[in-house]
């Protein structure tokens, strides 16, 4: 299965870096950018997943939702996850493709087609990029020299957790993998959707990585998540960093 989704990944991505020097961004009623190679390449994930996997739920963020994440198998597809920087040919930017069993993220497949880089997952079996095993930070000091990422929505929350850093590189795949490859200590997740972090957490997860929400529960699972809304803030990294980290930024758990 895992092998099958880097394969499906992988041409998608090559589909994205062929058509990105024609394609402009268009708003969408949320205000977030798509492009004509999102849904090129969401359809393509679609027919190559349904011909592999006919009877395997598919959700995607252009072109359709689920019910209900709680039950069974369920693919969840962002065809280009930094759409904006996509279109101003900024280098990070994903095709993110998870799998969900009974709510629960099981399997990621991140693949970064600008710089080449591949984040792939299964769990009990590891994180990987470009095939070498990876491990999130284990410094255990957080100091000026912590790298937390965040989005935009939640670039504010992750400035709460001084002296640390705040970085936003604009894809939330791509700060989940990097907090499980250890180039970033934590992430800060706000106003997200299940198919922006479900490739990622399986990633993270893997690598040994937690997920908290704002008022320090765990998030274990996307099983009572409605995949059309938007999401609670989530924070992810070690247990050693999400303590303070949680502490740091609990003043702010009304932001959604």
């Amino acid at each position: 299965m895992l092998s099958t989704a880097i394969d499906i990944v992988r041409e998608a991505g090559a589909l994205t870096l062929d058509h990105q020097d024609r394609v402009h961004g268009q708003d969408k009623p949320d205000g977030t950018w798509v492009t004509e190679a999102d849904q090129a390449a969401e359809a393509l994930i679609r027919e190559a997943l349904h011909a592999r996997f006919p009877e395997t739920l598919l959700c995607g963020e252009e072109l359709g939702v689920v019910d209900s994440l709680g039950a069974g198998d369920i693919w969840l597809i962002d065809p280009i996850d930094g759409t904006n920087n996509y279109v101003n040919h900024l280098p990070i930017w994903a095709v993110s493709l998870g799998l969900l069993r009974d709510g629960v993220p099981e399997l990621g497949v991140v693949y970064l087609p600008a710089i080449d880089e591949l984040f792939t997952a299964q769990s009990g079996h590891g994180a990987f990029r470009n095939g070498r095993p990876v491990q999130p930070d284990r410094r255990g000091i957080l100091d000026n020299h912590t790298l937390i990422a965040a989005n935009s929505y939640a670039v504010h929350l992750a400035a709460k957790a001084a002296p640390a850093k705040p970085r936003n590189l604009g894809s939330m795949a791509a700060h989940a993998c990097y907090v499980a490859s250890g180039g970033v200590s934590a992430a800060v997740f706000c106003r997200w959707h299940v198919w922006d972090i479900a490739a990622g957490l399986a990633l993270a997860f893997a690598a040994g990585v937690e997920a908290r929400y704002l008022d320090g529960s765990p998030f274990e699972s996307f099983a009572d998540q409605d995949p059309s809304q938007i999401g609670p803030p989530i924070l992810i990294g070690p247990g050693w960093i999400l303590d303070p980290l949680t502490k740091a930024v609990a003043s702010e758990c009304s932001v959604d």
